[in-house]
């Protein structure tokens, strides 16, 4: 019997550097979660921080956990910044700022971007998938690892799945995930590349749920548009 699940579209666009300033000065006043990322060879790190102050040129970002700037982010040439509101995600890439603006303990200061990447949330209809609606998620890099998980939403641009806390703690914002699944009608399952873009409570201790979007580029057009077509006739 097939499940019916409410699925999630996700808009992508950019956002320009008036607009971009906008949203770092709600970020600061809301107290945002913000995601560092750094490849790490074939491994990705992460940190988790807020924004505390934006200049013309730079942003001052403070680490949660409130210790010393970790040597892997001190020394990379290139990080992935991710903020994560309620309605949406923001993405850019940037580099530290020049040497002579010190950030001060538990800080980095990175340059300010022109330009955000934004992904909005927003209504599709229902959606009736294969039950159990499962999802294999194995990571791309680092030491090999694969779960399963409950299909939440999906959409033509991404997936929510549901999983134990313990698997999330391998995923962090900004992975790369292949994710495999089934949708009704379809005989053949699907098999995509996938960004984590954001993680919140499954609605159990125990459980938490992974917002992913697809990798467009790196997936075959030909299975991104049976995706669509699937999606739009399912049910």
């Amino acid at each position: 019997m097939a499940q019916t699940l409410a699925c999630e579209l996700d808009q992508s666009h950019r956002l320009d550097a008036s607009r971009a300033e906008d949203i770092f000065r709600e970020a600061i006043a809301r107290g945002a979660t913000v995601w560092l990322l750094v490849s790490a060879g074939e491994a990705e790190k992460a940190a988790e921080g807020v924004i505390v102050a934006q200049d013309r040129t730079s942003l001052t970002l403070r680490l949660r956990d409130g210790g010393e700037t970790p040597a892997w982010l001190r020394q990379s040439n290139s990080i992935r910044v991710t903020i994560q509101t309620h309605h949406a995600s923001y993405h850019f890439e940037t580099s530290h700022a020049p040497k002579h603006e010190s950030a001060g303990a538990g800080c980095v200061r990175v340059v300010r971007p022109q330009v955000l990447s934004a992904i909005e949330r927003r209504r599709s209809p229902r959606k009736s998938l294969y039950a159990p609606s499962e999802v294999v998620l194995s990571l791309v890099s680092g030491p090999p690892f694969s779960c399963n998980s409950i299909l939440l939403n999906l959409s033509a641009e991404g997936v929510a799945c549901r999983l134990s806390a313990v698997d999330a703690e391998r995923f962090c914002t900004g992975s790369k995930v292949r994710a495999r699944f089934r949708v009704d009608g379809e005989s053949d399952a699907f098999d995509l590349l996938c960004r984590v873009i954001n993680e919140t409570q499954g609605g159990t201790l125990d459980t938490l749920v992974l917002g992913m979007t697809f990798a467009g580029e790196a997936n075959s057009p030909d299975v991104l548009t049976r995706l669509r077509s699937a999606v739009r006739n399912a049910g």
